[in-house]
């Protein structure tokens, strides 16, 4: 008797501390999405400041638009922030205004929208390399 009510505990234990997300996984990831009515987002390119201020290149995707999601882009390691780079001709490279956050071992779907800030010199601080 003592044992099935031990198992009985354990099973209610078990159910219990699961997780109720439901989309977790063993490693980040993301889609970028743009927002409907959006502009389209030319070749963006992905990336973050690391400690140095320097802007990384995480990856240069294929044109986004509205409602058809990009490709799957898989983190070698959790990042929490990460800036769209993208351009509208030699003279007009812009970075979204708004800072996407990530949520760690999870697929996130990051809508893009808003306004872009113009950058007017290219380099290792300003751009992802």
């Amino acid at each position: 008797m003592k044992n099935i009510i031990y198992l009985l505990l354990a099973v209610c234990l078990f159910v219990s501390c699961s997780d109720d997300e439901g989309d977790s996984q063993d490693y980040t990831s993301f889609v970028l999405l743009a927002k409907e009515g959006a502009s389209n987002f030319p070749e963006p390119k992905v990336g973050y400041y690391d400690d140095e201020g320097k802007c990384i290149l995480i990856k240069q995707l294929r044109n986004i638009e509205n409602n058809i999601p990009s490709e799957e882009v898989i983190l070698s390691e959790y990042i929490p922030e990460v800036y769209i780079f993208y351009s509208y001709g030699e003279y007009s490279n812009l970075r979204l205004e708004k800072t996407l956050r990530l949520k760690k071992n999870t697929k996130n779907t990051l809508l893009l929208d808003g306004k872009g800030i113009r950058i007017a010199e290219i380099n290792e601080y300003t751009w992802p390399h």
